[in-house]
């Protein structure tokens, strides 16, 4: 009976900044075979050397097989995980990781209506990429406290190909603003033209 796996071991290729307090890691298989396919909206459980465990959604397009994509936001009040990721992560650590995960598939619809806020948008991207590979329409609503603080934003300019891109930057107009922006947005198309994809894990 062939021995089911439960864990991957892989290693951080890549460390970057997405914005301030937010840190992304590429992660591979360390002979660079191809890691367990994913879907989008997928997390994986990191297991980062202090023995703490942590979900992250993987942001990356899902036709990537050798690579995982995670961001991690800088939580200092936190209970100790982004903490770690941020310190004591570097390239050319060994990382376990679990089999991804899917609580927060793509639905199918005509039209795709994506709300993120902050880190939140992880997921999203990944979604965005599979819609702009099938070119299927879709809005992305992201909410964040300044465009300092938001990140991916080169990533969003490269996805927008095929969807309106709506920013509301909670510290840097009156936040009744965009609540007309989005409601006029989403007045604009009959309920039945819209899938939501909220996400707020």
């Amino acid at each position: 009976m062939p021995k089911l796996i439960h864990r991957v071991t892989t290693v951080v290729r890549r460390i970057a900044d997405a914005a301030q307090g937010v840190r992304t890691f590429e992660l591979a298989d360390p002979e660079d075979w191809a890691l367990p396919p994913f879907t989008a909206g997928a997390h994986i459980d990191v297991h980062i050397p202090n023995g703490v465990v942590r979900q992250y959604s993987l942001y990356g397009d899902p036709a990537e097989g050798n690579r995982y994509r995670i961001a991690v936001r800088r939580e200092d009040d936190g209970r100790g995980g982004s903490v770690a990721m941020h310190c004591d992560i570097g390239e050319g650590t060994i990382l376990p990781v679990s089999l991804p995960r899917n609580h927060f598939p793509l639905r199918e619809g005509r039209h795709h209506f994506l709300i993120a806020g902050g880190i939140g948008i992880t997921p999203l991207l990944s979604m965005m990429s599979v819609l702009r590979r099938e070119q299927a329409p879709f809005e992305l609503h992201y909410c964040s406290r300044t465009p300092v603080e938001t990140a991916f934003l080169p990533e969003l300019r490269s996805l927008a190909a095929n969807g309106d891109i709506h920013h509301y930057f909670s510290r840097a107009a009156d936040p009744r603003r965009h609540v007309q922006i989005f409601n006029r947005t989403r007045g604009s198309r009959a309920a039945g033209e819209l899938t939501f994809q909220p996400y707020g894990r």
